[in-house]
């Protein structure tokens, strides 16, 4: 179950906060979804973030990619 989330230090990574308030304003933020455990430290689920990233980045990898092969000939 806990495999589900990401750890401490991938949530500072994702962050680059240690407190988890400012975690969560970062989140907030980026617009990731996240709960909070009973602590109020922020559970981020891997799945959520992989739908996240997909939803939100993988747009733009794919328009500066085409950008790209365009500018080069490609």
């Amino acid at each position: 179950m806990f495999d589900d989330y990401l750890n401490s230090d991938e949530l500072r990574t994702l962050t680059h906060a240690g407190s988890s308030i400012f975690q969560v304003e970062k989140l907030q933020k980026l617009g990731v979804p996240f709960s909070l455990d009973p602590y109020g430290t922020p559970l981020v689920h891997r799945r959520d973030l992989d739908v996240f990233l997909r939803t939100h980045l993988e747009p733009i990898y794919d328009k500066l990619r085409l950008d790209f092969n365009h500018r080069s000939g490609n």
